[in-house]
């Protein structure tokens, strides 16, 4: 299985080192059930994962193609890697992190820029940083990385807040 980065992070910093707290990821058994987070309408034509203020706006569920194209940039590496950005409820403005981990078995979850050749175990994000606009709200284009289907969640932690967002990793059909 491919290794993440030893180098932990990702992204411009500014995390504060307080917002690094243990996961508390739930667990699933082998072929059990997975338990996607509830989505919400966030924007206009736009629905994100989780309670906020920090959304995951990926599909459910989320359909990667794996192996990916020879075309992808996780061609070759024994990984997949779809985009999925992540949006802020317009009144937060505070520092966050982002990690995560598949739940229901063998596999690895890591993030990376949308220019990024790699990905790292996790995304930190300096307060009132953002660097797009998805649906009229702010947001981080994020690459996640995973190395197979399966129930994934990550955790997001604030100075004020952790929550846990959890998603289906599906298998896409080869065009």
């Amino acid at each position: 299985m491919p290794p993440v980065q030893r180098n932990r992070l990702c992204g411009r910093g500014g995390a504060p080192a307080t917002l690094w707290r243990p996961l508390h990821l739930p667990t699933v058994a082998p072929g059990g059930a997975c338990p996607v987070s509830a989505r919400h309408s966030i924007a206009r034509n736009l629905t994100g994962g989780g309670d906020g203020p920090i959304y995951a706006t990926h599909a459910d569920p989320w359909r990667v193609l794996f192996p990916p194209p020879r075309n992808s940039l996780a061609s070759g590496t024994g990984w997949s890697v779809d985009k999925t950005p992540f949006v802020r409820k317009r009144s937060f403005i505070g520092p966050f992190v982002v990690r995560g981990s598949r739940i229901d078995g063998a596999g690895v979850l890591g993030f990376s820029g949308p220019g990024g050749r790699r990905p790292f175990e996790a995304f930190q994000f300096a307060a009132g940083r953002s660097e797009a606009e998805v649906a009229g709200l702010t947001g981080w284009p994020t690459l996640v990385w995973m190395t197979s289907p399966g129930c994934y969640a990550v955790q997001v932690d604030g100075t004020s807040f952790s929550r846990v967002i959890v998603f289906r990793v599906e298998a896409a059909e080869q065009p």
